[in-house]
């Protein structure tokens, strides 16, 4: 079942599912670790290998449910000032 042939079509991978979210998967991990879904989406299925297989356009379904999705915040451009002289 690892071969993504064999996979159906409504699923996608933790890092998928996450880049959807504009999130990163570590955060998709930690929360289903703690809760047992993702703001009440459950994966799909979990392969043999241990991977989790989640639905496609999460977006939408946190929608129906009335999560708001947050956005990761944008990094702050480094300046070379701060940067000690070497």
């Amino acid at each position: 079942m690892n071969d993504p042939e064999d996979q159906p079509e409504e699923s996608q991978s933790t890092n998928d599912f996450a880049d959807d979210l504009d999130i990163k998967p570590q955060t998709v991990h930690k929360r289903y670790c703690s809760t047992g879904s993702y703001f009440g989406i459950r994966p799909l299925f979990k392969l043999p290998n241990g991977h989790l297989r989640w639905p496609k356009n999460p977006l939408a379904i946190l929608k129906k449910t009335g999560v708001k999705a947050r956005r990761k915040k944008a990094s702050a451009p480094i300046d070379d000032a701060s940067w000690p002289e070497a």
